[in-house]
């Protein structure tokens, strides 16, 4: 399987900012958030913090950002607020002390590493309490080139991500979809992508009246979702889930 290259992570650092998929995503965390959890945390970790371009957004919920990627070294000097810092390490290997943070962001991460590893770890550092907000890429049969090519190892049901994290020692509060109202053109663009890069490409890179189509339209999600308005599915799952408040151990 592919590894997350450097290339790939240069094109992110170029799109992330404004493309409708991430930006409709940052809102979308935002709502969680404020939904979520029960007070700001004093100490923030994004795992795969990637191109880095929700970490300023974070400091709305959190004293103190803390992003960690195998490729933090490329947005080291992006950053010059002391409040937020970036550290190059293996999510399945944290350089942080056992309970030490309040609110750990796993965005789109699991699905490229050990994802058992990397929820243990996560585990670990997080306080009893804690929360923990994850993300990962819904359903195993829109695989992709995109998936290929990003360094993917699994796309995630409803099911198997459930699993995954009581199974790692947390208590689920919730579970949202993203990306329900564009999901049928989603579900066109992977079965176009399966083997090639055009439709990735395209994707990454739409005309600007598209993009701004499509932002509209995820935001409109957005929106709804804050009114309290349930997704039946999507191409993405986000899961709330908290460290309960007698954990002493890491789970075998």
């Amino acid at each position: 399987m592919q590894d997350f290259t450097a290339e790939r992570f240069h094109v992110l650092q170029q799109i992330a900012p404004d493309h409708f998929w991430f930006e409709g995503r940052r809102r979308l965390i935002d709502v969680i958030l404020s939904q979520d959890l029960k007070q700001t945390a004093e100490i923030a970790v994004d795992l795969g913090c990637g191109a880095g371009d929700g970490l300023i957004a974070w400091k709305k919920h959190a004293r103190h950002i803390i992003g960690i990627d195998a490729h933090a070294e490329l947005i080291a000097n992006d950053f010059d607020d002391p409040l937020v810092s970036v550290v190059t390490a293996d999510v399945s290997d944290l350089p942080l002390p056992d309970a030490s943070v309040d609110l750990v962001l796993a965005l789109d991460v699991l699905e490229h590493v050990p994802d058992e590893l990397a929820l243990q770890e996560a585990y670990r550092i997080l306080r009893p309490g804690g929360t923990m907000l994850v993300a990962v890429p819904a359903y195993q049969w829109l695989w992709s080139y995109r998936d290929v090519d990003a360094g993917h190892r699994r796309r995630y049901s409803k099911r198997s991500v459930r699993a995954l994290i009581e199974g790692g020692g947390l208590t689920i509060k919730r579970i949202r979809w993203y990306q329900c109202l564009l999901f049928p053109i989603v579900v066109m663009a992977r079965l176009l992508g399966k083997r090639g890069s055009r439709m990735r490409n395209l994707e990454d890179n739409p005309p600007g009246p598209i993009s701004r189509l499509l932002l509209s339209v995820n935001l409109l999600e957005v929106k709804l979702a804050g009114m309290g308005l349930v997704m039946p599915f999507g191409s993405s799952i986000l899961v709330t889930a908290r460290k309960p408040y007698d954990a002493a151990h890491v789970p075998s």
